[in-house]
């Protein structure tokens, strides 16, 4: 269980840095109109939220995971009976 949860956040971080390094843009060496510089901040904070988007998201996975494992200890997770065989 611990190779599964290990996995999956394993995974979860290598795609969070893979989205960070695909969406990175290369600075512009010209001046902008202000119109243009006003776009490019809107762009930039865009991004910003692109990259807690993706951390909120990892989060909250991690609080459902955590809370599946700790269920998984309880005895009155399964209110239905036993499993029955198809």
């Amino acid at each position: 269980m611990i190779q599964s949860v290990l996995l999956v956040a394993v995974t979860a971080i290598l795609t969070w840095f893979i989205a960070r390094w695909v969406r990175s843009t290369p600075d512009r060496p010209k001046r902008l109109s202000s119109q243009e510089s006003e776009a490019e901040r809107a762009k930039e904070i865009g991004t910003q939220l692109d990259g807690v988007v993706p951390l909120i998201a990892l989060l909250v996975f991690l609080g459902f995971a955590l809370w599946g494992c700790l269920a998984r200890g309880q005895s009155e997770t399964n209110s239905f009976g036993p499993p029955v065989a198809a």
